[in-house]
């Protein structure tokens, strides 16, 4: 779609653009406003071919809302790759300022958002548009602050006026392209939806009461854009619940897990944020963990990622990262199971814990390791560090320093025993990890609160070097390093203290 909205652009505005007369622009501008001005109904029919509503919204028909989505996409760019790619630099000038370039898309994305709500816009490309100008705007932002949560609050909001939330089926306005669409963009924001809630402690916006959650058919996006009896063959070969069969990892098989692992969230967040009784919650938390887990266990053999063997060379880097949310995702309701029957139903299982927590280490570390692989990911890479990285890593580092200091450890020691050499290994490259998180990245203070944090509990594993006192860094006393980290006794102790923990994007490690 962005190609063809290029494209067309390009030929029809290229020689304005370039002369750059302001009574051009202005003729320019004025055009761009009355296409927007038009009822985008007017280009939706059942028939209607995607390259046809493409052709149709861009070139002299150019809509605001299209503007809008190609910047927004060269700032998620922007800051999906890294300082001196190719794509930054050239010999026969200075690099271009990544963040700079990042930040102004962003500002020109906003711009066309608040054109299209100065006409009152309320249709599929404006939803797209409002979507991406969210994930720019989040991955500016740190996760789970107000200021995103408002933001993400107004895109709901615009799904639920556009009756997304609501039975989406191919009709005489709506051809099959678009109702695929319309099922991945509300299973993206209901999946983010449950991610942020989880993440901040929050109770979700979307929830399934309301919302009708339809699983896109499992399609390339290529598939999705064509037509005629190359559409009509596409569908045919996929199986009788819409999987693929060819083994492949594309968005919409994505999005038909997400779906379903959001579900999930949603039930762990009722009890865990709810007002249920103890035997209410210890109970339910049975029953999803059963579900949870026989969920992983029925995916198709290709979509459950094996950590011991993950390299491939018929994966691509999104193939293996979309391979790893997906497990990521299935471990966390886990964790999450295990925090919430110690919060609300005074359940403690240290043994299940941890055992979770090694499991997502784990995969985290081999990201680390493996770092190069995700390069033109870094959003994802940040996010999955901040996310379940440190988190876990916190927990592992507090037991493994409580398993060498105190006699009562025997026992836990020996119900899920770390192997101290390996871990603190791991622990060490994950904190070198995070030092390389730079200060315009987001999730930059999470990750250099944590990187403290686990520094050191190793320092007092391992032993303080010379000319290190108290509890100063950088030269400054760090008021969330001034309380003790854990106080040495019962598994109570441990899992209050993990209870203890605010784990949003600002507060996450002070204590109580």
């Amino acid at each position: 779609m962005v190609k063809i909205f290029l494209d067309e652009l390009s030929a029809s505005w290229n020689h304005i653009l370039k002369s750059s007369r302001d009574e051009d622009l202005r003729e320019m501008s004025a055009q761009v406003w009355n296409n927007t001005s038009r009822p985008l109904s007017q280009s939706l029919r059942r028939d209607t071919t995607a390259r046809d509503f493409c052709t149709n919204v861009t070139g002299v028909d150019v809509r605001w809302e299209v503007i809008g989505l190609i910047v927004s996409l060269v700032a998620l760019v922007a800051q999906s790759l890294k300082d001196g790619d190719p794509v930054f630099c050239s010999l026969d000038a200075a690099p271009v300022d990544r963040a700079e370039l990042a930040l102004s898309m962003h500002h020109a994305s906003y711009m066309c958002v608040e054109f299209c709500d100065d006409i009152g816009v309320l249709n599929d490309l404006y939803l797209w548009l409002l979507y991406e100008n969210c994930i720019v705007y989040c991955s500016l932002h740190s996760r789970g602050s107000y200021d995103n949560w408002r933001k993400t609050s107004a895109f709901v909001a615009a799904l639920q006026c556009a009756n997304l939330h609501q039975e989406i089926e191919v009709n005489d306005d709506t051809p099959l392209f678009m109702t695929e669409i319309r099922k991945r963009l509300l299973i993206c924001a209901y999946s983010n939806d449950k991610l942020t809630a989880a993440f901040a402690g929050r109770p979700p916006r979307l929830t399934r009461f309301y919302c009708r959650l339809q699983l896109p058919l499992d399609l390339t996006d290529a598939q999705i854009m064509s037509e005629g009896p190359e559409l009509e063959t596409a569908i045919a070969k996929l199986d009788n619940e819409g999987w693929n069969r060819d083994d492949t990892v594309q968005r919409s098989t994505f999005a038909r897990i997400a779906a379903a692992n959001a579900l999930i969230t949603e039930e762990i967040l009722e009890i865990s944020l709810g007002c249920l009784p103890q035997e209410e919650v210890a109970r339910r938390a049975v029953d999803i963990e059963r579900r949870a887990l026989t969920a992983w266990q029925d995916l198709p053999e290709f979509l459950r990622f094996d950590i011991s063997d993950p390299w491939t060379p018929q994966r691509s880097p999104l193939e293996l990262l979309f391979l790893i949310h997906i497990r990521l995702a299935s471990l966390d309701h886990h964790f999450l199971l295990q925090r919430t029957l110690n919060k609300k139903a005074q359940v403690v299982s240290v043994n299940s814990l941890l055992s979770v927590c090694s499991d997502i280490f784990r995969v985290v570390v081999m990201m680390v390791d493996n770092r190069d692989f995700f390069r033109d990911f870094q959003i994802d890479f940040v996010q999955i560090l901040c996310t379940h990285g440190i988190p876990v890593a916190c927990i592992l580092a507090i037991e493994l320093l409580r398993q060498g200091q105190t006699s009562m450890s025997a026992s836990s020691a020996e119900i899920f025993p770390l192997h101290r050499s390996d871990t603190i290994q791991s622990l060490s490259v994950f904190v070198a990890c995070l030092g390389t998180i730079r200060p315009g990245a987001n999730g930059y203070q999470s990750c250099e609160r944590a990187k403290k944090f686990v520094k050191r509990v190793l320092d007092m594993i391992l032993g303080p070097g010379p000319g290190v006192q108290g509890n100063t860094v950088g030269g400054a006393t760090d008021p969330t390093l001034c309380t003790p980290l854990f106080e040495p006794g019962n598994d109570d102790d441990f899992t209050q203290w993990l209870d203890d923990v605010h784990w949003n994007q600002e507060t996450w490690i002070n204590f109580t």
